[in-house]
Parts: C-alpha cells; sequence; structure tokens
C-alpha cells in the first residue's frame, strides 16, 4: 500500500505581503534589536508607527512570535529587572 501525505497548503506570498512583512521587520531591527537582552518594551506611541502603515499591532505580535522566537507577557504589572517572574513562583505560558 502506499503511504500518500496530504498536500500542506502554503499561504501565497503576494507583494502586499511580503511588503506588510518587510514594514514589519524593519520595526523589528527599529526597536528590539539594539537592545539587550532582558525584557524588551515598545510604547502605544510607536506602535502608531505601523498602525499609519496598514498594520495592526496583533499581526506585529504574531510576526515576531513566529519569526523571532518571542514570549509575549501581558499584564497590568512593571517587569522589575530583565527577567520574568513571579511572586507565586509559577509562570503560565501558552503557544496559541
Amino acid at each position: 500500500m502506499e503511504n500518500i501525505k496530504p498536500k500542506i497548503e502554503q499561504a501565497t506570498q503576494t507583494s502586499e505581503n511580503l511588503e506588510k512583512q518587510k514594514l514589519m521587520e524593519d520595526f523589528y531591527k527599529k526597536y528590539f534589536e539594539m537592545q539587550v537582552k532582558g525584557v524588551r518594551k515598545i510604547s502605544l506611541d510607536n506602535l502608531k508607527e505601523l498602525k499609519e502603515r496598514g498594520l495592526t499591532t496583533e499581526q506585529f505580535l504574531d510576526y515576531i512570535c513566529q519569526n523571532h522566537g518571542f514570549l509575549l507577557h501581558g499584564s497590568i504589572r512593571e517587569i522589575d529587572g530583565d527577567k520574568l517572574k513571579s511572586q507565586y513562583k509559577k509562570i503560565f505560558v501558552a503557544n496559541k
């Protein structure tokens, strides 16, 4: 019996998609690449640059998770120092 593998559909790379990816990569380099390791922060004002170019915050966050291996932390509390810590000694994460 022949082993048939399912065909995986690849997203078509349109010129618009490629342009958006380039914009996000340039934005990433501008705000993240030159920072030291540890906690990285970006302001709402910085994110307005993307919005003005037709990109959402969610698109950018998805991009950096998929292409740069980021683990994102969303909290109303500031992160002290350069490491993510929990006062309860537990950290919960998800990969979507």
